[in-house]
């Protein structure tokens, strides 16, 4: 039969018709097929359990405690969909059956636990896809509690008293996957390495955490070890954590020759890893973190022996030590090297870096924060690029030969006030820019800390070293005189010292020791002065004081030295203040004034050849017969002012100059007979004579 065209365009289209209709119903359908659905187990549902986890319900509830009743099935179980379950604070016991329990997680798979306690398995999860973690806790399971190579995310949870036997056997094995843990505590975790968490060669970040007595029964890092990879640390703590229980004093004595194997009580970084501690937000500390153990006699009637050593970290890498301000990472324990690995072993202090956390946020590290060491640092290149190296009594980086550290300074300062004057442990220092240092001065014994500088500090021909805060120990008037820095086979170091205008100055309880102050520093002779004086000591004293040490004896303090002098209050001076004696002043004004008790008869500064005297920022020096007269030397007068003086500046020689500084209301206000005088932005003003000229030169500039 034939048709027309006509006839099979309209069939063509009721067809079409046809086919659209089928397509909506099928649509249709599609709408509504229900979604996944939630499954509930109760108590001691075993098997309804496995087959919650291996189905395709979405969604778990664990309505009570659930435990493996024999002969419950102990084979793994895998993933059936992606899924959360929600543990209701209950808990789900493996009773240690089987090999290999647990639940298995494939690739593109996505797990979520939330709030339930997982123990008593041989392997709680073996992930190689997304695990999530939130609260509850994972306990006294053997083997590993979770292997990861893939993404887990741990935030709330206790990790707690799960043991192993081999290198894969950490409580958390993470091989080649991404970790980010927040909020969590691990405890009494053991493995043959890394107690807690091993890192092979992935990424790992921890953040909030707390490592508290984990241990490895032989291998290294009794809460974490690494092997490659990255491992970030923040705002988190390291406490009583052990490495290697077999390791002995002979191991820790003889690893001068690289015969350490095992170690890092706490951490060890290991295989050029990357180690990055940060307090962001927190301290971070380590304590009581060992190597060791103590070992029964060989013989009922032998002692036992101690062979615990405080060694806390152990390094074969990289680490990165990042602190905020007002923040610290203090390490009560050692740091040395890993595996008889002594060389190409770096820690870098308060450098510009940049972290992940563990939200996966780019974070920008911190800079300007404390790290603070109170225990021995070997086998390091440790560079510091800004904030603050505190070394505590028991704190220093081991430059001996032996144990060849060293210490570059690019930025930041070192303090070394611990309430001990001494010999510190700043160790082999090379200063590639300025440093400020702060030091303990103890006035019973005349003695301050040394820095043993063994002829560096090399690393810049101008570089400069400052001493800028001072704790004055054991003085019942808050004054010390005695020896600073560096022995005299110093090579030079003492020259490179300067005593920083605004130096502070602490009594040994830290308190700021309030009043006039002055700070001398004499580069030939290394000694220090410094504590409550009046202007008075600061111009003139040229007294002698016994240095009893193995030195120097009766050394003029003042001769030669570079002192500062700070006015933290107005000053009433009542005698002459007299010549300065061959050195250098700097008299920080701060503001205050300087006022001569009597109808000007009292004399203020006389500067001669030799000499250096800087004024600033003194709002007025007046009540004088002639409150400065320079025959020589040098004089500069900044943001200053002098009136109310018979004479304010005579200047029979030397070189003064003046600098936004005014002259105002003296019966003399400058009387210049040799020598040179510049004024600059200056004003002489409302005196009886302003300006006489009888020698010398004067040059006006914008005044």
């Amino acid at each position: 039969m034939k048709h027309s065209r006509a006839a099979l365009g309209v069939l063509k289209n009721r067809y079409i018709s046809v086919l659209k209709k089928c397509a909506l119903i099928n649509a249709a359908f599609l709408f509504m097929v229900p979604p996944a659905a939630a499954v509930d187990v109760s108590t001691n549902d075993w098997d309804g359990f496995i087959n919650a986890i291996a189905g395709t319900d979405s969604t778990v509830n664990i309505t009570g405690n659930i435990d493996r009743v024999w002969p419950g099935s102990s084979s793994q179980i895998t993933l059936g969909a992606d899924k959360t379950i929600n543990g209701n604070d209950h808990n789900v016991s493996g009773q240690y059956a089987g090999n290999s329990a647990g639940i298995l997680i494939r690739n593109g798979q996505e797990l979520t636990i939330n709030n339930l306690i997982l123990h008593q398995f041989t392997q709680v999860l073996t992930n190689s896809g997304t695990v999530n973690i939130n609260g509850g806790s994972l306990s006294n399971n053997e083997k590993q509690a979770i292997y990861n190579n893939g993404t887990l995310h741990i935030s709330g949870t206790t990790i707690s008293n799960n043991s192993g036997e081999t290198n894969q056997d950490a409580a958390i094995y993470n091989s080649g996957g991404s970790v980010y843990i927040n909020g969590a505590t691990f405890s009494g975790n053991t493995s043959y390495n890394g107690g807690a968490l091993a890192n092979a060669g992935g990424m790992v970040v921890i953040e909030n955490s707390t490592f508290d007595g984990n241990h490895t029964t032989g291998g290294n890092g009794g809460a974490i070890d690494t092997w490659g990879g990255t491992t970030t640390i923040i705002d988190s703590s390291f406490t009583n954590n052990h490495a290697n229980d077999n390791f002995s004093y002979n191991d820790y004595a003889n690893s001068n020759s690289g015969s350490t194997t095992y170690a890092g009580g706490a951490i060890n970084n290991n295989d050029g890893g990357t180690l990055n501690i940060v307090a962001q937000n927190d301290d971070v500390e380590f304590t009581n973190n060992y190597v060791g153990s103590i070992q029964e006699g060989q013989w009922p009637w032998d002692p036992d022996v101690d062979n615990r050593q405080p060694l806390g970290i152990t390094n074969n890498g990289t680490i990165n030590l990042n602190a905020s301000e007002g923040h610290s990472i203090v390490f009560n324990d050692a740091i040395g090297y890993s595996q008889g690995k002594r060389e190409n072993n770096t820690i870098n202090i308060n450098g510009a870096a940049t972290w992940q956390n563990a939200a996966g946020e780019t974070i920008t590290a911190p800079t300007d924060g404390t790290i603070e060491i109170n225990n021995y640092v070997f086998d390091q290149t440790v560079n510091m690029y800004g904030g603050t190296l505190k070394f505590g009594k028991e704190g220093y980086i081991d430059a001996t030969e032996s144990h060849h550290s060293n210490l570059n300074v690019y930025g930041g300062s070192i303090d070394t006030i611990n309430g001990k004057a001494g010999y510190t442990g700043v160790g082999w220092v090379t200063a590639h820019n300025d440093i400020d240092f702060a030091l303990d001065a103890d006035a019973s014994i005349n003695f301050a800390d040394h820095y043993d500088a063994q002829g560096h500090y090399t690393g810049k021909e101008d570089v400069r070293l400052y001493i800028s805060k001072i704790s004055i120990l054991n003085s019942t008037d808050n004054r010390f005189v005695g020896e600073a820095v560096d022995t005299e086979n110093n090579n030079g170091s003492w020259e490179l010292f300067n005593v920083r205008e605004n130096a502070e100055l602490v009594d040994g309880n830290g308190d700021k020791i309030e009043g006039n102050t002055l700070v001398a520093w004499n580069k030939e002779t290394g000694i220090l002065k410094a504590g409550k004086y009046n202007l008075k000591n600061a111009v003139s004293d040229n007294a002698t004081v016994n240095i009893d040490t193995i030195h120097r004896e009766n050394v003029k303090v003042d001769e030669n030295s570079d002192r500062v002098y700070r006015l933290e209050e107005d000053e009433i001076v009542t005698e002459d203040l007299g010549d300065m004696t061959n050195g250098s002043l700097t008299i920080a004004g701060k503001g205050n004034n300087i006022t001569a008790q009597g109808d000007k008869t009292l004399s203020g500064i006389t500067v001669g050849t030799g000499d250096a005297l800087t004024i600033n920022n003194v709002a007025k020096m007046n009540g004088f017969a002639t409150a400065l007269n320079i025959t020589g030397g040098t004089v500069s007068v900044n943001n200053s002012g002098l009136a109310g003086n018979t004479t304010a500046l005579n200047v029979r020689g030397g070189t003064v100059s003046l600098d936004n500084s005014d002259i105002t209301n003296n019966t003399t206000g400058l009387s210049v007979s040799g020598g040179s005088v510049t004024l600059t932005d200056s004003n002489i003003t409302g005196n009886t004579t302003g300006l006489t000229v009888a020698g010398g030169t004067v040059n006006l500039n914008a005044t």
